[in-house]
């Protein structure tokens, strides 16, 4: 550098020295953006839509951590196992249910759509989560209220006619039920949290027989269980909805227009 044009004072040195700070965030801001810039590339939507899909013989989908499994005895639990087999049975495909540890985005299950590594993501209505509707497109499956308490008639003082009077006692869970909801519901409604006991031995369909005898409370079962419980164990009142409808959405590409419209047509969002 010249003499002439060397700093000789303080305000000189100031100077100089706030022109390369500016010039070296300017200089990190260009690289950050060209970054990006290679990452939206990357991360640009893919177009695998329904025909490719058919074409293939199998659709890919990944669930909500609302359908994790809370005994570990499977990656989710058996809530997204029956949505897998209905999903199955409408369109004839191969439903793969890809497993969390396999998700390595920020935003996982919408980067995996993105990518093109799955086709749907499913989650419940508990699930948090901020859907770019420019992006994605989502349907709302409402079901009936999805689990029923299962109690005796027989026990008067221990018969339970509204959900509030069931905190403090024990209800008795089958692997595989989503745990997560059920006590998320309650204390929303109640305010107050529930006894639950996981029994890994036992079907529902077996918990219940144990309630018809007298040995448990209280325990659960599907919607679609209720009316037959209480046709085979007279002893059993099925009644009371231990959860409220439950919204379930599926999330797909918007670019997949033909995929969605199959969802429509296999009765999704109905």
């Amino acid at each position: 550098m010249s003499k002439n044009f060397f700093p000789k004072t303080l305000s000189d040195w100031l100077f100089l020295i706030f022109v390369l700070v500016l010039g070296a965030e300017c200089h990190s801001y260009s690289r950050h953006r060209r970054a990006e810039r290679r990452r939206a590339r990357d991360m640009r939507s893919v177009e695998r839509d329904y025909p490719v899909i058919r074409q293939e013989g199998t659709l890919r989908l990944i669930a909500g951590n609302d359908f994790l499994s809370d005994d570990q005895s499977e990656i989710y639990d058996a809530a997204i196992q029956e949505l897998a087999r209905d999903l199955r049975q409408k369109s004839g495909l191969r439903v793969e249910i890809v497993p969390p540890d396999s998700i390595d985005l920020q935003f996982k299950p919408l980067g995996q759509l993105s990518t093109g590594k799955v086709d749907l993501f499913v989650y419940s209505s508990i699930y948090d989560a901020a859907i770019d509707n420019r992006e994605y497109r989502h349907f709302a499956e409402k079901r009936a209220a999805s689990l029923y308490l299962v109690q005796r008639h027989a026990d008067s003082t221990r018969y339970i006619s509204q959900l509030s009077a069931l905190a403090g006692h024990a209800l008795t869970l089958p692997k595989g039920t989503p745990t997560t909801y059920i006590q998320k519901y309650f204390v929303k409604q109640t305010g107050d949290s529930l006894r639950i006991q996981l029994d890994t031995l036992h079907s529902a369909e077996e918990l219940a027989k144990l309630v018809a005898s007298g040995k448990i409370r209280y325990t659960v079962c599907p919607s679609r269980e209720a009316e037959r419980f209480t046709r085979l164990y007279p002893a059993l009142d099925c009644k009371l909805p231990l959860t409220d409808s439950v919204h379930t959405l599926w999330v797909t590409r918007r670019n997949a227009p033909a995929l969605c419209d199959s969802l429509r047509a296999w009765g999704i969002g109905q």
